[in-house]
């Protein structure tokens, strides 16, 4: 285990980043990105010839995010509707209550909505 490592949701830097992690951990088995970017850490997956044998999983389904969940890249994204999300943000505008959860998805390559 190699614990977390911080990067500014910049797809060179992300890049850069994971190189050098998979140079210091050979036997990496998953990659999990709590940001942004996860095209950045795909593409040095890509790179190392380690797409699809380390486990990626991001957030936030993007054109990049598609691209790789279509190729194997990486392996899920949490995604959640940017409608219901923006809701919920202007009720606690005007509403001091407790939001109520927001729903989630899981998107992996064989529940990949259409574009």
């Amino acid at each position: 285990m190699s614990g977390t490592i911080e990067g500014p949701d910049d797809p060179a830097t992300n890049m850069r980043l994971t190189l050098e992690l998979l140079e210091t951990c050979p036997d990496l088995r998953g990659i999990y990105n709590v940001g942004g970017s996860s095209e950045g850490i795909g593409l040095a997956l890509q790179r190392a010839g380690r797409a699809g044998q380390v486990r990626l999983i991001g957030h936030g389904l993007s054109s990049g995010t598609r691209r790789m969940l279509q190729d194997g890249t990486i392996m899920a994204v949490f995604t959640q509707r940017t409608q219901k999300l923006l809701e919920v943000m202007l009720d606690q505008l005007h509403t001091p209550t407790l939001p109520s959860l927001l729903p989630m998805q899981i998107v992996f390559p064989t529940n990949l909505p259409a574009e």
